[in-house]
């Protein structure tokens, strides 16, 4: 996939062509959707499963000592990778605004950090979400 951009000296106006190359199967260059764009329809295998990925990606965070502040589901994008399968992709949402980073420099401070920010608002971000909410869990019983 190609894109090029067209930018005019001295005017603000910039002008955009995507190029869109063959592919292998139909629709894989379309944008992904918002995971909140999925937990809207409400299926329940597909909340079975969602639950299931957020929980390995929780685990993969914590694993990682990765710091975020905001894992709602609109941050989170679902990536389809062939047909029947998908992926959880974080498109925003993770880091700090700390003026001293202490959690990027050591791991028991990002381990307090994420097992304090997800324990705190988890319940928040999915509360929309009443099927999704009451299957995820605190770290603590990770």
């Amino acid at each position: 996939m190609g894109i090029s951009i067209d930018c005019y000296p001295g005017t603000s106006r910039c002008h955009s062509r995507l190029r869109i190359n063959s592919c292998r199967w139909p629709g894989a260059y379309r944008v992904s959707r918002s995971l909140a764009q999925y937990l809207d329809q409400n299926e329940r295998r597909f909340n079975d499963w969602v639950v299931a990925e957020i929980e390995q990606l929780k685990q993969n965070i914590y694993d990682q000592w990765i710091v975020f502040h905001d894992l709602n589901p609109t941050n989170i994008l679902l990536k389809r990778l062939s047909f029947d399968e998908y992926r959880l992709v974080v498109i925003d949402g993770i880091g700090h605004d700390h003026f001293i980073p202490l959690a990027s420099y050591s791991t028991a401070f990002a381990s307090k950090k994420l097992v304090r920010v997800w324990n705190r608002r988890y319940r928040q971000w999915y509360a929309s979400f009443p099927g999704i909410v009451s299957e995820l869990k605190p770290y603590s019983a990770i």
